[in-house]
């Protein structure tokens, strides 16, 4: 029915019937059109609106049909989006992924929200590649004005230091910085501000990381509970690990490096870099490995972290970057005595990078 809407070539009263009965063929209609300038392409988008502002298309038994609409509309590329969501009573994730493929920073603020960055989520990365690709640079913008607002709700900021990271373009480094400054609960969420300032630092990783890192070495290093991690040591022993394994914060390598060779940070940022297909990451990792495993020669004891990593290693050994961790964990492998190693290996941009176009739309 929508291909036919979109032919044209149909009786004055086809438009109103398929509007009647099946209104979802009006969505299909304009995913097709896109961008478009046909004469009928008017009377599509009259009937989607004439239907939204019907209060019957809101009542529940139209529920399950609302929702097939908003997920078309996620697959829509058109400037008339953002407003046909907004007619919409329903909260949902087709809605803010919509809005945010067509340019509406909000949708991904929205969505950021209620979603961490190391959560898997391919419709989540593909959309934001998608709006990064069409609107980069007015994105970029409008995320900017955001986070130097001054009266942000700490969820807003929240979603939008989630979603610079995400978009990891160094020109926003300024207005996180800003944001960190006008922050007084910053405190309660430095994960963000770490995956946002790691994401975005530039060539500049001291100045933005640094007061992050001093904060997240602040905090207690002793367990609220017992068989739990303490706050310093779970900070970024989990989402944020998660998100530096699929987009590692190349910029920010070396700063991580060298402040995980200061003992308050030297085991968070450890475990934080394990798994990072990054050389520069595999080596300080296998470093304080060896030297762990050193420690403890000689006693009774062992180190499920060391057996762990060595693990990892070994599983990764059959996905990409295979040669270059095998010459670089190879002398290690046995957690022997140290051993001077000089890697020639340097990451490549397609894997190192951010999602691959593969993956765009």
């Amino acid at each position: 029915m929508g291909t036919v809407l979109v032919w044209g070539h149909y009786k004055p009263n086809f438009l109103q019937c398929v509007a009647t009965l099946n209104p979802l063929a009006l969505f299909h209609a304009l995913r097709l059109f896109g961008q478009a300038s046909a004469p009928h392409y008017k009377f599509i988008i009259q009937a989607i609106n004439d239907w939204l502002d019907n209060p019957a298309a809101h009542e529940p038994s139209n529920l399950h049909l609302r929702w097939e609409t908003l997920a078309m509309l996620a697959q829509t590329n058109s400037s008339e989006v953002p407003a046909l969501v907004r007619k919409f009573h329903d909260q949902t994730i087709s809605g803010q992924l919509a809005r945010l493929r067509n340019g509406d920073i909000s949708g991904g603020i929205e969505l950021c929200i209620h979603m961490e960055p190391g959560v898997g989520a391919p419709w989540r990365d593909i959309q934001i590649e998608h709006a990064k690709l069409c609107y980069g640079r007015n994105l970029t913008k409008a995320l900017n004005d955001i986070l130097k607002r001054s009266d942000l709700k700490n969820t807003i900021r929240i979603g939008a230091l989630r979603l610079a990271g995400h978009i990891a373009d160094p020109t926003l480094a300024l207005a996180i910085e800003a944001c960190w400054a006008a922050d007084d609960t910053r405190n309660d969420h430095l994960d963000d501000y770490l995956w946002a300032f790691s994401e975005c630092c530039g060539d500049d990783p001291a100045r933005y990381l640094e007061p992050v890192c001093d904060a997240w070495a602040m905090l207690s290093d002793q367990s609220d509970k017992k068989g739990c991690a303490s706050p310093r040591d779970n900070l970024a022993a989990h989402e944020i690990r998660w998100a530096f394994h699929r987009w590692p914060p190349l910029a920010a390598i070396d700063y991580f490096v060298q402040r995980g060779s200061q003992d308050d940070l030297k085991w968070p940022i450890t475990f934080m870099l394990h798994g990072i297909d990054h050389p520069k990451a595999v080596v300080f990792v296998v470093q304080e490995l060896a030297a762990i495993q050193r420690r403890l020669e000689g006693t009774t004891s062992f180190s499920p972290f060391v057996a762990l990593a060595r693990d990892d290693w070994r599983r990764a050994q059959e996905t990409t970057a295979v040669q270059c961790q095998r010459r670089l964990v190879t002398p290690y492998l046995g957690f022997g005595e140290m051993r001077q190693t000089t890697s020639t290996c340097e990451p490549k941009p397609s894997h190192f990078g951010r999602q691959p176009a593969s993956l765009m739309t």
